[in-house]
């Protein structure tokens, strides 16, 4: 009997791709673009994970920066994908947050895919 992944995602409905992940010659594996799907750990509450189609847990990215943005690049593992969290709740839209509401200037900030 296969044992089961407890960080594994269940396809919602709505999603463009079938699975989260796509293998990748140099990172073993990648974010698929397009999914949408909920995080099945037992000890978490099944939140919403939705890739882009540029491969990132974040909304449509514009094809330039806008003038006056301030972009962030947050490198890390599962922690900062945000596992067991709600997209609101990730360390990169906090910051995105925290930073709205010291200054007028925009904050981009941009959690790359983890291969964790």
């Amino acid at each position: 009997m296969k044992e089961r992944n407890v960080y594994d995602f269940a396809k919602e409905p709505g999603s463009r791709a079938e699975s989260i992940y796509v293998p990748d010659p140099l990172l073993i594996r990648r974010h698929r673009a397009g999914y949408r799907g909920r995080f099945t750990h037992p000890e978490y509450g099944g939140e919403l994970v939705e890739i882009n189609d540029d491969g990132y847990r974040d909304g449509a990215w514009p094809a330039s920066m806008p003038a006056g943005e301030t972009r962030i690049l947050i490198l890390g593992d599962s922690n900062v994908f945000g596992h067991g969290l709600e997209a609101n709740e990730t360390i990169s839209a906090r910051l995105q947050a925290d930073y709205r509401g010291r200054t007028a200037r925009s904050l981009g900030s941009r959690n790359p895919p983890s291969a964790s």
